[in-house]
């Protein structure tokens, strides 16, 4: 294919700019590509019942077969390369228009540049159809941050009663990096953007369209031309790096010494798979979609069906297709069916034409059982699954919205969606949904926007993660804010009253000190004062820091038999020993259990009847025990998973007290279990300490 560079022009862009426009650096690159390629497809859904169908395929391609293809950066390709198997990531649409429009700046008529232009050769250049996701035409530079800039575009469109195939590529970098793709013969052309295709006659590029050649091209990366009658999209990004993208993943991962991570971490597959229900469940596998043609996706060969949802995701699309705006009719229903929820319409004066009513938040008051947070099933909470990070000891409520093209804009844990909500038990969640009445009118004396979804719409920044209100002639329009009050009021009067909750016959004193035992979200203190009293175990004690952590997982289980306390330990790579003990919370600090026998000469008050241990995961492994490794008083000491871990009991009456863990792999691990105490005699408050030892 020929290239063409970018020249530099008057009000032009340059790469380096193009790659900043995007003003999003909180959300994990995965999520706003996914955010952002399947919105595409679904705006360029085909009218009428059914499915838009998006695939997701990772895969590696020979770099020399696709370096050959590209004028201009074939050389410094094979120079990083080789003949090596690359990675690419690939999204296929189906049941779509395709990259309609015109594909010479000749046919362009009256500015209307059409799809393909938009997305190949223009920026900025927004979708203008009713509805429609996109209205900044900035989304799609984030195809150039996943890997070298490279990206090609290959669509099948029906113009005329006939079909037609494009295939062109582009790329953008950043024209000051020396490890730049693009060489320039001058200044003048170093812009860091190139187009690959056909040589139009005047020196610039247009798209090829000869099956047979487009064919080849498809054939680097295994990819079969659509079929006959078959009209949608294909976007390659070659050369991407599955580690990079993966670390990116993780909020603040350079600066943190631990960072948080779980099993859909592992693939950029099991990634896409959790960011495609998370942004999508309202549209997914919905067919009761009523806004256009509901959304099936693949990851790979997998099909992502509502039963494979995790807990939170169905939920939220339980919930949203309990809105009057939602086709009515029997719907999946895997959580909801036996628990309360509550639907609200939000009433606005003054705003609408006929109807006050602005939209309807729909939420409920549901269990960590319901979630499927225990085991066997042990699903991840939902603040975990959103990448917010929240440990407190009462969960803020989760509220989610979303208009026409079923994506959720965002999941608010904190501000003005959920400020004044009352906050549940640890074992509980309040999950609501809002979902605005699009369609109604706004007043024509008072706004310029034809409805709500359209001024909804136009609140949304580029990357469609919020919604803000607008200024218009000078004054701020607040029905964004007045939707936030009103909603947050229905949820708080549904859920004012406090529940009396009893222990089931549990000692209070007991329940109440242990729900004040203290387990952190970091390491706690510094260095402890009171030693171990172990001759045999001379250590420096290291003063606790980001590099381990402990906190709580959900609320105490009360039983016959103890008091089973729930926990996640983290350490660093470098930490090889971790002593996990309890002490006693009195005025002058805590008392550890061998200085406890000692000077007051009874029994340490509490002990751990048992050690029990869920899941461990050591760097990018994980391991789930065959049910619960568990360790006793007398089963003391087990080798699991690259660490020993011992049970320390205290020398005069030999009460178990605390966990030793010396991890003997390089990388660092997360464990999760649980301690089953008992205490005897007197309560007291019990307190929780993660030290780190340096041997």
């Amino acid at each position: 294919m020929r290239i063409e560079k970018a020249k530099y022009e008057r009000m032009s862009q340059s790469g380096s700019a193009i790659l900043r426009l995007f003003q999003n650096h909180e959300m994990p690159v995965l999520d706003l590509f996914v955010r952002e390629v399947v919105q595409n497809s679904l705006d360029a859904g085909i009218e009428g019942e059914g499915f838009v169908q998006i695939q997701f395929i990772n895969r590696k391609f020979r770099s020399s077969e696709l370096s050959v293809e590209l004028e201009g950066i074939s050389e410094k390709l094979d120079m990083r390369y080789g003949d090596m198997n690359a990675d690419a990531l690939i999204v296929r649409d189906s049941n779509t228009v395709g990259l309609t429009g015109p594909i010479r700046d000749s046919d362009v008529v009256d500015m209307k540049v059409g799809n393909f232009r938009k997305l190949v050769y223009e920026i900025s250049k927004p979708q203008d159809q009713e509805g429609a996701g996109g209205s900044w035409g900035l989304g799609k530079t984030i195809y150039y941050r996943l890997g070298v800039g490279l990206v090609l575009y290959y669509t099948r469109i029906k113009s005329n009663n006939r079909y037609e195939s494009r295939l062109a590529a582009c790329l953008v970098e950043n024209e000051n990096d020396p490890e730049r793709l693009i060489i320039s013969d001058s200044p003048l052309n170093n812009r860091g953007i190139a187009w690959w295709g056909n040589d139009d006659g005047s020196g610039k590029t247009e798209p090829i369209t000869d099956e047979k050649e487009i064919s080849r091209i498809l054939d680097i990366f295994d990819l079969e031309p659509y079929g006959s009658g078959e009209t949608g999209t294909t976007i390659i990004i070659p050369y991407v790096e599955e580690d990079k993208l993966l670390s990116r993943t993780v909020d603040n991962f350079e600066a943190t010494q631990y960072a948080q991570s779980f099993w859909w971490d592992e693939t950029i597959g099991d990634y896409i798979a959790i960011a495609l229900q998370k942004w999508y469940c309202p549209r997914l596998d919905n067919k009761k979609y009523r806004f256009g043609r509901w959304l099936k996706a693949m990851v790979n060969d997998r099909e992502i069906n509502y039963a494979e949802f995790e807990p939170l995701f169905m939920l939220t699309q339980e919930l949203y297709n309990k809105s009057d705006y939602v086709r009515p009719g029997p719907s999946h229903s895997a959580i909801l069916e036996s628990s309360l929820w509550n639907k609200r319409d939000i009433r606005l004066n003054s705003v609408f034409e006929n109807d006050p009513v602005a939209g309807q938040i729909m939420f409920a008051k549901i269990s960590s059982a319901k979630l499927r947070m225990l085991p066997p099933d042990n699903c991840r909470t939902p603040f975990e699954y959103l990448g917010k990070d929240f440990n407190g000891d009462s969960n803020v409520p989760i509220i989610s919205f979303t208009r026409k093209p079923g994506m959720v804009v965002g999941y608010e844990t904190s501000g003005d969606w959920v400020d004044g909500i009352q906050k549940t038990d640890p074992n509980e969640y309040i999950v609501g949904v809002f979902v605005p009445n699009s369609n109604n009118k706004l007043r024509t004396d008072s706004y310029n926007f034809p409805n709500l979804e359209e001024y909804l719409r136009a609140t949304e920044k580029a990357d469609h993660a919020a919604w803000s209100d607008v200024v218009q002639g000078g004054k701020r329009i607040t029905i964004v804010d007045r939707i936030r009050k009103n909603m947050k009021g229905e949820i708080s009067k549904e859920y004012n009253i406090v529940e009396n909750k009893t222990n089931g016959g549990m000692n209070y004193g007991l329940s109440k000190s242990i729900a004040r035992m203290i387990l952190p979200p970091q390491g706690i203190g510094t260095a402890p004062t009171r030693s171990f009293g172990s001759s045999e175990r001379e250590t420096n004690l290291v003063k606790n820091n980001f590099k381990h952590s402990i906190r709580k997982l959900y609320s105490p289980i009360f039983s016959e038999e103890g008091i089973k306390i729930p926990f996640s330990v983290t350490t660093g790579a470098q930490e090889k020993n971790l002593i996990f003990h309890i002490c006693v919370d009195t005025e002058s600090g805590g008392v550890h259990a061998d200085s406890w026998e000692k000077e007051i000469g009874t029994e340490f008050p509490i002990g751990i009847l048992e050690f029990g241990i869920n899941k461990i995961k050591s760097g990018r492994k994980e391991y789930l025990p065959n049910g619960e490794a568990t360790l006793t008083k007398e089963s003391d000491k087990r080798l699991i998973a690259g660490a020993n871990y011992e049970i320390l009991s205290t020398k005069k009456f030999n009460v178990p007290y605390g966990i030793s863990i010396m991890n003997t792999t390089d990388s660092y691990m997360l464990v999760e279990g649980y301690f089953l105490i008992q205490e005897n005699g007197p309560k007291y408050t019990a307190r929780f300490i993660l030290e780190a030892l340096k041997e």
